[in-house]
């Protein structure tokens, strides 16, 4: 396969894709973008929230998405994730004080509407992942 059609390709299906997880219930949540924008694979390439909303989608198999925190959240806040039904949507949250970096909290069960409350008394990052199926979800933080 020529690079030009590769790339080609890859482009189609990232339309695709975007236009399929449009019509599938992106507003069923209110969902009125992504915060995510790809790469954010690793806690390296984290995208910045400064609100209290974040909205992505798990669009494959093995993606993750990661957020990095502008500390609006706090230092107990909760951590609720929506999901649509049949999809199991996990995440973590964890913790960077003095350079060292922990989990302190997960949300790890299949349904939506599931929390997670955390001490996060330095920078805050969110994994999030799909344990099952794929599609959108919303987290929203309360400090």
């Amino acid at each position: 396969m020529n690079i030009s059609l590769m790339r080609y390709s890859i482009l189609s299906f990232i339309i695709a894709s975007i236009f399929v997880v449009t019509l599938s219930g992106c507003g069923s949540y209110g969902i009125g973008g992504p915060s995510e924008v790809e790469p954010n694979n690793t806690m390296n390439l984290a995208d910045r929230v400064t609100g209290f909303e974040i909205n992505g989608v798990i669009g494959m198999q093995g993606d993750e998405d990661w957020f990095v925190l502008n500390s609006q959240e706090g230092v107990n806040p909760t951590f609720i994730i929506y999901h649509d039904p049949g999809v199991d949507i996990d995440f973590e949250v964890y913790n960077t004080t003095y350079g060292v970096t922990q989990r302190v909290g997960s949300a790890l069960g299949t349904n939506s509407g599931d929390a997670v409350r955390v001490h996060t008394p330095g920078q805050a990052h969110i994994r999030v992942w799909a344990h099952q199926g794929m599609g959108p979800y919303r987290i929203q933080i309360m400090p």
